[in-house]
């Protein structure tokens, strides 16, 4: 009777996360990961925003919102889909692909869904085919999860949240996200999970059905930096503006 109610607590949970999401509680943690030197903002639209980061390593750009179909109101416009869609932002194969062809921030077009890496003999796992598998470090946003933020995969399912810095990003959800990566089963592609219900970390696949997450990345350096000139470039700036009308005085 434990067994069997332990077993309908975990699937309670795991049906929670495939019908909602919520934004993780993580936040930007200084010294964890490699980000505040590997990432660099970038202004889209012209108002001195960060709308975007460059990865200087990988050579991709990532929209600074990770649920950009939500806060930007794509997924509450009825013109957008056919038949039955989540709210939170979820969205089918089909209609991330629908979505992330049409963005256009700033006149910056020609996103793309993170690249996966498959078969990834980086991956920890007990499966003969190499999914689900955790500690990936071969595609773009197990690199991001691992390396540039420095969390960590947790495999229990009450605590122990590995999931903790989400560095410079909003709206990560805690839930699976959609890569353009092939599965090796028919009609699934390869999603990484920020947290699935049950674990922090995982990389696995699902059907194409499925109503999952999508973050935009563009290939490249796009936008302009946002960083500040150095305080000794503006004091010398300055110090030319100022002499500008004395120049003129004295001619």
């Amino acid at each position: 009777m434990k067994e069997m109610r332990a077993f309908l607590a975990m699937a309670g949970m795991l049906a929670l996360c495939s019908f909602s999401s919520t934004v993780s509680a993580a936040t930007a943690i200084p010294g964890q990961g490699n980000w505040e030197a590997r990432l660099h903002p970038r202004d889209l639209t012209g108002d001195g925003i960060a709308d975007a980061y460059f990865d200087d390593i990988r050579g991709i750009t990532w929209l600074a919102d990770a649920n950009y179909a939500k806060t930007s109101g794509y997924v509450d416009d009825p013109n957008n889909f056919v038949g039955w869609h989540t709210k939170d932002g979820g969205l089918t194969w089909a209609e991330a692909n629908a979505w992330i062809s049409q963005l256009d921030i700033g006149g910056v077009t020609g996103w793309r869904l993170p690249k996966d890496l498959y078969p990834d003999p980086s991956c920890i796992s007990g499966y003969a085919s190499g999914i689900p598998g955790h500690d990936c470090s071969g595609g773009e946003l197990e690199d991001m999860y691992y390396d540039i933020l420095g969390n960590s995969f947790t495999g229990t399912y009450w605590g122990n949240w590995g999931f903790t810095n989400s560095g410079p990003f909003q709206n990560i959800q805690n839930n699976l996200y959609w890569t353009s990566t092939d599965s090796p089963n028919p009609d699934r592609k390869i999603y990484f999970a920020f947290y699935d219900g049950a674990y922090n970390g995982m990389t696995g696949d699902m059907g194409l059905g499925e109503h999952r997450f999508a973050w935009a990345v563009h290939d490249g350096d796009v936008g302009v930096s946002t960083v500040p000139l150095p305080l000794a470039a503006w004091l010398f700036a300055s110090g030319v503006l100022g002499l500008l009308p004395f120049s003129r005085r004295q001619a």
